[in-house]
């Protein structure tokens, strides 16, 4: 999701929604070629495809790498730690290790890692 982003924004400071990035078609092709998903334009796979795109664009919001608002009923994103999304998108392992330091620290900060 991180090359995504930074794919759909291309240095641009600007707002996108979860749809801008399920509809860019480089978002399409990586999604079919990495994770050998059927095309995200497909309609029968609509509900499958806003989960695959909200909850990694919302963990990067709450981590603070994306920042998020709410316009209606839409969550509206902006990058707002470029060098973190990068390093996410660089390789999976940096995915990974982003992730295991994140979860860490929320678990940590609720009191609920003994």
């Amino acid at each position: 999701m991180a090359d995504c982003v930074l794919n759909y924004t291309a240095d641009r400071d600007i707002e996108f929604t979860k749809d801008d990035i399920w509809n860019d078609s480089y978002f399409n092709s990586s999604v079919k070629a990495i994770f050998n998903k059927p095309d995200a334009k497909n309609d029968t796979t609509r509900q499958e495809y806003d989960k695959f795109t909200s909850q990694p664009l919302r963990t990067l919001a709450y981590s603070g790498v994306l920042m998020m608002r709410k316009e209606g009923n839409k969550n509206l994103y902006r990058i707002s730690n470029k060098p973190i999304l990068e390093f996410i998108a660089m390789k999976e392992r940096n995915a990974y290790l982003f992730l295991y330091r994140y979860l860490i620290k929320v678990l940590s900060d609720s009191n609920e890692l003994r």
